[in-house]
């Protein structure tokens, strides 16, 4: 028997940037994204930036911390399934070793199984140790870039490494100053500091740079924030059914469908903001996908089943 199904589309605060496909929406915050139609969509996702080293001796300075991965994905979606994102945030400089920076994940929410991990920069150590070093292990994605590394503390604090671009591996920190942000994305390392805490990392997923104690103690600087990216194509079939398969209908084109279609048992599925008119009877199908976002019409003449 055919099956309608009414589908409620999540709608969140987002920007736009220029990508591969005409759709582009970029996620500064998790929140959960429903594929509007069946299309193929591109996942890019960067990690948080590690924390820069704290400082507790007079020029003894904390170490920069890692910029965090760059991850990308080519995948096709099914309408109206559900994805689970979760962003890095903020990772917080301390009195101590730098933390390392959150992963960025885009999950399949049904089973929770990850498409896109993007891991954060490793966390710099205080008072002259170990910098944060740039890696792609632990990502998912076919193609990965590590952050940048942090630079060894020294009488100042290191510069952290900047966040890997989607054009390729951050940049690295060179003395007090942080590596130089990366095209597309990858924010530039923070600075390291003398007598202060260390510089933030710029957004997005950079490493934060180490402190220096000329007395007392000076914190390390936060590494930076992710971001996930999805751009997609726009629906293959809108107003006209392609003769086979499914049919996808965009409701931004406004479609006014006025010929008489026989699905043969595929399904049909209205999504987006806008306005459907069926002005012609249109059955044959076995599950009808209808997005309560987009103003669906039956005019004179008009019958879905």
């Amino acid at each position: 028997m055919p099956k309608l199904i009414l589908g409620i589309l999540l709608l969140v605060a987002v920007s736009s940037f220029v990508a591969a496909y005409p759709n582009v929406i970029n996620f500064t915050s998790s929140t959960t994204w429903v594929a509007p139609f069946n299309t193929t969509i591109i996942v890019e996702a960067w990690g948080g930036g590690g924390a820069g080293g704290a400082s507790t001796a007079s020029g003894s300075g904390g170490s920069g911390g890692a910029g965090g991965q760059y991850a990308y994905l080519n995948m096709t979606v099914v309408a109206g399934t559900n994805y689970s994102l979760t962003i890095a945030g903020t990772t917080a400089g301390g009195a101590g070793a730098g933390a390392q920076g959150g992963n960025t994940t885009f999950n399949l929410t049904s089973s929770g199984a990850i498409q896109v991990r993007a891991v954060g920069g490793a966390g710099g150590a205080t008072n002259k140790g170990a910098p944060g070093i740039g890696s792609t292990l632990d990502g998912i994605g076919t193609t990965r870039y590590p952050g940048g590394n942090g630079t060894t503390g020294f009488t100042s604090g290191g510069g952290g490494g900047s966040g890997a671009g989607s054009t390729g591996p951050g940049n690295n920190g060179t003395g007090v100053t942080g590596g130089a942000a990366k095209a597309d994305n990858g924010g530039a390392g923070g600075t390291g500091s003398i007598n202060a805490a260390g510089g933030a990392g710029n957004v997005y997923g950079a490493g934060g740079g180490g402190g220096e104690a000329t007395g007392g103690t000076r914190n390390g600087g936060a590494g930076a924030a992710g971001i996930i990216r999805i751009s997609f194509d726009n629906a293959a079939d809108t107003c006209t059914y392609p003769g086979s398969g499914n049919w996808d209908i965009l409701c931004s084109d406004n479609c006014v469908l006025s010929t008489p279609t026989n699905l043969g048992n595929n399904n049909i599925t209205i999504s987006g903001t806008g306005t459907t008119t069926v002005s012609a009877v249109i059955n044959g199908w076995k599950q009808f996908t209808w997005f309560n976002t987009c103003r669906l019409d039956l005019a004179t003449g008009g019958r879905l089943g």
